[in-house]
């Protein structure tokens, strides 16, 4: 954490376990958190699982958050899952990344269901090396069921593929793309090409975060101006859920939402297969802030989903149990 990555060629982080039978240690998870990665002369984070090598599982959640990535000269992250769709991905959050003067593709994210990609700013792309010139096609791809990509903003970027049909941000295999938080404006960096991305006190990525804070990494973000904005902290939203905490989590976890006015309100959880594994609220409440807590009994270690629906909307997030 916090430290400064800089190589001429190869990878700042590269994860592969080894082949079946040979001594490994147990998956768990891996955090990346304000972490600086610069002059890296091929990808900076690759990890893989069985689809590209003969490995055991590679983990079980990762992390990576607050982060800055500058001059990559491939991914800026890569992760393969498993090709197996009955297996348990992992879980997987990226967010709040900050972004400049790297390949065309700075995140593949292969075939990882429910994975989180968000809070993000890139900018003034290059081309890639010339070993990987077909990764100048998008921004970032995200695959498999359950995937989102969303609050992203771009700025000078250059292609030299052309557009593939699932577009410069791509969600494929089932992962979906909000687009209405895919944003093309300039975050106004302190100065960029001195490597101080310190975000104006005007910059539009203040508020445009998933939870109301500065799209990128907080580090270059005015903590004065990167809090949410609503006018009366103590008045939610229409409704609001929280991520649950601890995530990833053992024995327990705690699931917050909010209401801001009386309605009927249900929150289950339930597992990769669409099965209600419990049913944790079932009753017309008042407005106001709840705590829920949730102990798995007998639950398998692995993803789980868990729904709040008020009235007539519902929202979905994910959260990671580990036995």
């Amino acid at each position: 954490d916090g430290d400064s990555v800089n190589e001429a060629e190869g990878h700042a982080f590269y994860f592969l376990r080894p082949v079946t039978g040979e001594p490994t240690l147990k998956a768990g998870t891996v955090r990346i958190e304000d972490c600086t990665f610069r002059d890296i002369g091929d990808e900076a984070i690759r990890m893989s699982e069985t689809e590209k090598y003969d490995t055991e599982r590679c983990l079980d959640s990762l992390i990576i958050r607050n982060c800055s990535f500058r001059n990559i000269a491939s991914e800026c992250i890569r992760f393969y899952a498993d090709l197996d769709t009955g297996t348990v991905d992992a879980y997987v959050l990226i967010e709040h990344l900050t972004v400049d003067n790297c390949g065309t593709r700075m995140a593949f994210i292969k075939n990882n269901a429910g994975t989180i990609f968000r809070d993000i700013l890139v900018t003034n792309s290059r081309l890639p090396k010339q070993s990987r010139a077909e990764r100048s096609d998008y921004v970032a791809q995200v695959q498999g069921v359950g995937s989102l990509i969303s609050h992203l903003d771009t700025l000078n970027m250059v292609f030299q593929v052309p557009e593939p049909s699932s577009g410069r941000v791509s969600g494929t295999k089932g992962a979906d793309i909000d687009t209405a938080t895919i944003y093309a404006f300039d975050p106004l960096y302190a100065d960029a090409a001195n490597f101080d991305y310190t975000l104006a006190a005007n910059s539009p990525a203040y508020g445009k975060a998933f939870s109301g804070v500065a799209l990128g990494d907080l580090r270059w973000a005015d903590p004065l101006n990167s809090v949410d904005t609503f006018a009366d902290e103590n008045m939610p939203r229409l409704f609001d859920l929280s991520q649950n905490y601890p995530n990833p989590f053992n024995p327990a976890t705690t699931i917050s939402y909010s209401i801001a006015q009386p309605g009927n309100v249900s929150l289950i959880v339930f597992d990769i297969t669409g099965k209600t594994v419990a049913s944790l609220v079932e009753s017309k409440q008042a407005s106001g802030t709840y705590q829920v807590q949730w102990q798995p009994a007998g639950q398998a270690s692995g993803v789980y989903f868990y729904k709040l629906t008020f009235d007539n909307h519902a929202v979905v997030k994910k959260m990671m149990y580990i036995r």
